[in-house]
C-alpha cells in the first residue's frame, strides 16, 4: 500500500525591489487651469512582495508599493521656472508571475 502525503505549504518567494529614475518627465494640469505645463524631475519606488506558487510554473502574489516623484522644473510655452513639488503614493498590488525554469 502506498501512502501519499499532501504538503499544504506552497513554496513562497518574498522579495524587495527598488529603482531610482534620474530623469522623469511629464505633463500636468493644475487646478482648474486649462493650460498644460511640462514638468521634469526625479522619481523612485520600492516594493515589498510575497509570491505563492499556484502551479508548477505560475505564482500569485501581493505587493505593497511606495512611489515618490519630485518635480524640479516646469515650463509653460517658452517660460521655464524652478519648482519644488513632491508627490507620494502607497498602493497595494496583485501579481501573476510565470517561471520559465
Amino acid at each position: 500500500m502506498t501512502r501519499v502525503q499532501k504538503n499544504n505549504h506552497a513554496p513562497k518567494i518574498v522579495y524587495v525591489a527598488a529603482a531610482y529614475h534620474f530623469y522623469a518627465k511629464g505633463t500636468r494640469k493644475r487646478g482648474s487651469a486649462s493650460q498644460e505645463e511640462d514638468v521634469s524631475g526625479t522619481s523612485y519606488f520600492a516594493s515589498l512582495g510575497l509570491l505563492l506558487r499556484s502551479s508548477r510554473t505560475f505564482y500569485l502574489g501581493l505587493t505593497l508599493n511606495y512611489h515618490n516623484v519630485t518635480l524640479s522644473e516646469s515650463s509653460v510655452g517658452a517660460t521655464k521656472s524652478d519648482i519644488s513639488h513632491s508627490y507620494t503614493s502607497i498602493y497595494p498590488g496583485i501579481e501573476l508571475a510565470f517561471r520559465f525554469c
